[in-house]
């Protein structure tokens, strides 16, 4: 099938999804398999008329609508600027399934606007963009504060940390970003209109303390509780955010130790939902005591001795010691290296040592040859020009005749 006959095709479901109710669903799956996989480059002509599908009555179908508004962007961002619409809308819609998809997908299309922006920032469409992706951003850190589904606050929550990542730069000072990195903060010019480095930092910091404040401590014993099953996520959200960012460790770390102390000493009932918390709270932990950033340290032993306090005591000796087994086999490896490195420069060195006294060598000998071969020459005319002449010949120099006996 050619591109016209795929065009017709994509056409006809596209219709009949709009009148027929009890097959949309399935008449959208077709038409992303049309549009997305088969012929992308249809989407310039009809991704318009499948943005417009979102104030469909049927849930499934608004979910459907979010699943394909993110891989037409996914595919070719230009189409952002039209789709914020129809996302900001489905953010506040009244079925909760509909919210969280739309999270998941705003969460992967604000990487992808982020990378357009920084780009051309100086587009008037870009600049819109810009505005509706705040408006959605300040949408989503609402909903992870009060929204009352779990599922939609812990979409909400992995919103909020993927922000932060993209908001911090993952490479610390002196650092340079690897090569094919499509976005990161440190690549910021300074005298970018729409996105500063330092203020998205400090944004970051804001965002991360809003999590923070989230995890329960001594001092909130007998204030409302934050359900399990988003404490987990949050925990895991945090603890995340740790091992990806060195400058955030010491600001993140302090607060799972108070959590320690706080479930040492809480009344929570000790029931299922508990057991999955300290499961999850323990793996957390190990993760940080393993952390090979400069940073993490001076909290190692802190890290351990919080775990104790949580019964995880011998998980913590584990990671410790597994930190100091990998440790050493860095350092091991880090000496090999060295070693390796010494003995090639050695090699080097005696090689051009070698190279400098053949060279030497070469050039003596080439002195001794032209020496001999400048003496030969002046010796033999010495002897011809400067010696006596015998008797004879000094008779023909004089007459042409030899002189009579």
């Amino acid at each position: 099938m050619g591109l016209q006959e795929d065009h017709e095709a994509a056409v006809q479901v596209l219709n009949q999804a709009k009148i027929d109710q009890a097959q949309r669903v399935q008449l959208l799956q077709q038409l992303h398999e049309l549009v997305i996989k088969k012929q992308p480059r249809l989407l310039d002509k009809l991704a318009i008329d499948i943005f417009e599908l979102h104030v469909d009555t049927l849930p499934a179908a608004r979910k459907a609508v979010v699943g394909l508004i993110e891989d037409i962007c996914v595919t070719k961002n230009a189409f952002l600027p039209q789709a914020t619409l129809p996302l900001i809308t489905m953010l506040n819609d009244s079925v909760p399934a509909v919210v969280k998809r739309t999270i998941g997908a705003c969460t992967v299309l604000f990487k992808e606007a982020l990378v357009l922006v920084s780009k051309q920032p100086d587009s008037s469409q870009h600049k819109a963009l810009w505005k509706d992706m705040l408006t959605i951003r300040s949408r989503i850190c609402g909903i992870a504060s009060e929204y009352s589904n779990d599922g939609v606050r812990v979409y909400s929550l992995k919103f909020v940390e993927s922000l932060i990542l993209l908001y911090t730069s993952a490479y610390q000072a002196g650092q340079v970003p690897a090569a094919g990195v499509t976005f990161d903060a440190a690549l910021l010019p300074a005298d970018h209109p729409l996105l500063n480095a330092k203020s998205m930092t400090r944004e970051a910091e804001a965002f991360l303390m809003t999590l923070l404040d989230k995890i329960p401590s001594q001092s909130s014993i007998g204030t409302p509780k934050v359900k399990s099953i988003v404490l987990i996520v949050l925990l895991n959200c945090v603890s995340n955010l740790a091992l990806s960012r060195a400058s955030l460790f010491p600001v993140i770390v302090p607060r799972l130790i108070e959590f320690c102390k706080y479930m040492a000493e809480s009344p929570m009932k000790k029931d299922s939902a508990w057991s999955s918390l300290v499961h999850n709270l323990k793996n957390a932990l190990s993760g940080l005591v393993k952390c090979k950033f400069d940073e993490a340290s001076q909290w190692r032993e802190r890290v351990v001795k919080a775990m104790h306090m949580i019964g995880a005591g011998e998980q913590a000796e584990t990671a410790r010691r597994h930190y100091e087994r990998d440790r050493a086999r860095t350092e091991r490896q880090l000496r090999d290296q060295q070693k390796q490195e010494a003995r090639e420069r050695e090699a080097q060195e005696q090689e051009q040592r070698s190279r400098v006294k053949r060279s030497a060598e070469e050039m003596a000998e080439e002195q001794r040859k032209r020496a001999r071969f400048t003496d030969g020459p002046m010796q033999q005319n010495g002897n011809s020009m400067y010696s006596t002449p015998s008797p004879t010949t000094a008779a023909f120099a004089v007459g042409g005749q030899p002189a009579p006996g």
